[in-house]
């Protein structure tokens, strides 16, 4: 049986390596676009402490049909889907009702969208 699967495997090995012709495995026929970098700075416009960002959401918050990209970094965020710009950002932290209040807090967990109160409308929860 183990003769059986070893030679399977160099068999399986050697046709997926015949498919290749550049040898890196890629298949005649196929093309993949080249990467796109699409999160760069969690928002931020000189440094920032990579790995700390919650799970982005999506969801169309605005009623607008596309969909936008909701995220916590320190702040709540909210990215439109389609270019990437900021269309808000939330500091979280304190009471936000409080006129001075600092930025003092972090918002790390997953981000959720639902409407809660079946009013219809969308809520962010962190």
């Amino acid at each position: 049986m183990r003769r059986l699967l070893l030679s399977l495997a160099i068999l399986l090995t050697l046709a997926l390596e015949s498919l290749s012709i550049d040898g890196r495995g890629s298949i005649p026929g196929s093309t993949l676009p080249p990467p796109v970098l699409k999160w760069q700075r969690g928002g931020c416009t000189s440094w920032c402490m990579t790995g700390w960002y919650a799970s982005p959401a999506v969801a169309d918050l605005d009623g607008d049909g596309w969909p936008e990209v909701i995220w916590a970094s320190y702040n709540i965020w909210v990215l439109d889907g389609r270019t990437g710009n900021v269309i808000w950002r939330v500091a979280t932290g304190h009471d936000r009702s409080e006129p001075n209040a600092a930025d003092v807090g972090r918002t790390w967990p997953g981000v959720v969208v639902a409407d809660l109160d079946g009013n219809g409308d969308l809520e962010i929860v962190t």
